[in-house]
């Protein structure tokens, strides 16, 4: 991979609870932010505890978008009240995710938005799907156990339709990814003191040769939440990182991408898999 010249650093706390002490800390701890930015962010509720799934049963579940030899499938953590109830992807209007793809250049200049998810697998090879397929008001609503379990599922349709690179909008999905490879005993990297960066994972999926198919591995890139409510993440930081993202995908199109020393991921497939 080659250089970049900006580095996204996992920032702490990406909620604030109400009070001066609250807006002390977040001016604090973000200097950058305009007034009205940490008016809007001081004003957010409380981080929600687990929600049982009873909770939302009434919202309907969000359909995948899917193909073999996607270049992106989008990964999120799970679908939002808003999402669930138009029945799109990342259907908040304050949601991030589409203007970061089209403001990125991934869309090549046309315009998309979440009413229009399901034609982005036509238009720019491009899939969708989340690790946890229940709604809820904040992933935070979900358990660890949850995101985990979903783990062998995202790998089975990684397996399946062999996509260039899995995008995974959120670090909390990564995070659940590496517990479950830890579970089942793959060797995850360990940590070099450096801070988490949002880019290309040292980890691939290597798929068998098959006739007529052109990718033979699928490479991980991480995002920080599209949510607006991630206040440590603000919309042009996200740009960038959809922009770097665009980078490293031709980067992997042109064949320029070294994996050599990537740890490979088995799929549920295979003799060594996550359960």
């Amino acid at each position: 991979m080659s250089p970049v010249a900006l580095d996204f650093p996992v920032r702490k706390s990406t909620r604030i609870s109400r009070g001066t002490t609250a807006k002390q800390e977040l001016i604090r701890s973000s200097p950058t932010l305009a007034p009205v930015e940490v008016k809007r962010a001081v004003k957010l509720k409380a981080k929600r505890g687990y929600a049982a799934p009873e909770q939302y049963a009434h919202l309907h579940l969000l359909p995948e978008f899917l193909k073999e030899e996607l270049d992106i499938l989008f990964c999120g953590i799970n679908p939002a009240v808003r999402s669930a109830q138009i029945g799109h992807h990342y259907g908040h209007r304050s949601n991030h995710f589409w203007p970061c793809l089209v403001d990125s250049g991934l869309t090549k200049g046309e315009q998309v938005t979440a009413l229009e998810d399901h034609t982005i697998a036509d238009r720019f090879n491009f899939g969708l799907t989340n690790i946890v397929e229940r709604p809820s008001a904040e992933a935070a609503e979900l358990s660890q156990k949850e995101l985990v379990a979903g783990v062998p599922s995202l790998l089975r349709k990684i397996a399946q339709y062999r996509p260039r690179v899995v995008t995974l909008v959120g670090k909390v999905i990564w995070d659940a990814m590496e517990r479950g490879m830890k579970k089942a005993g793959v060797t995850v990297a360990k940590k070099s003191g450096k801070a988490f960066s949002y880019d290309l994972q040292p980890y691939k999926v290597i798929h068998p040769v098959q006739g007529g198919q052109d990718v033979r591995e699928t490479l991980f890139f991480v995002l920080p939440s599209s949510s607006a409510r991630v206040v440590a993440y603000q919309k042009q930081d996200k740009i960038v990182l959809f922009t770097l993202l665009k980078q490293r995908l031709q980067e992997v199109k042109e064949g320029s991408t070294n994996t050599s020393a990537m740890t490979v991921i088995p799929t549920p497939a295979a003799p060594n898999h996550l359960t």
